[in-house]
């Protein structure tokens, strides 16, 4: 993916970014069942703040991304959230400074924006409609999340994630969903 980033200052780093996602649901009632995985996407911007000679290696990571999340059984459910990661981080330097490697941790709180339901056509009688409605999910997800991944000669970065939701985006109170999203990525910062 190409990607455009800018550079304020030594301690502050911006980057565009954009990947795979592989999402899937589980539910509480449906913990027999094999929810199948759901690919999708994320792009966004990240911004990245050094904790400077304070704490050497570590910093700051906001973004604001576009993702798209999911799972099938029956029926295919896509959701598009605007999600925000603020993530505390560690990097360290190898091979001359042209590399690092990098892990960070922390919380995302994510937005729906648009989903749907689709029923399988074996399954014509399962709701299919609107991913958001009053009687499905909400909009609101709450989940923490883990970065790994690999900068080289400052400007590329290549990165693995995982995510899992914390809240139950379900409305109903008697069956609980979570959101897990396995994703790769690019991204090009200066």
């Amino acid at each position: 993916m190409l990607c455009m980033a800018f550079s304020a200052s030594a301690q502050f780093h911006a980057e565009l970014t954009g990947g795979l996602n592989a999402a899937r649901m589980t539910s509480s009632s449906a913990s027999t069942i094999n929810l199948r995985n759901r690919a999708g996407y994320h792009a966004g911007i990240r911004a990245e703040v050094a904790f400077g000679n304070f704490a050497k290696g570590m910093y700051l990571n906001a973004a604001a991304l576009w993702t798209e999340k999911g799972g099938a059984f029956k029926q295919t459910y896509t959701a598009n959230y605007i999600e925000v990661p603020v993530h505390i981080g560690y990097s360290v330097e190898a091979i001359n400074e042209k590399a690092a490697i990098f892990f960070e941790a922390g919380p995302y709180f994510g937005f729906g924006m648009k989903g749907n339901i689709v029923a399988e056509s074996e399954y014509p009688d399962l709701y299919s409609g609107d991913f958001f409605s009053d009687d499905q999910f909400k909009k609101k997800d709450i989940g923490g999340g883990v970065r790994l991944g690999l900068r080289i000669f400052t400007h590329y970065c290549f990165y693995a994630g995982y995510d899992v939701s914390m809240t139950n985006i379900a409305q109903s109170a008697d069956d609980k969903w979570h959101f897990h999203n396995t994703y790769l990525g690019v991204a090009y910062r200066f």
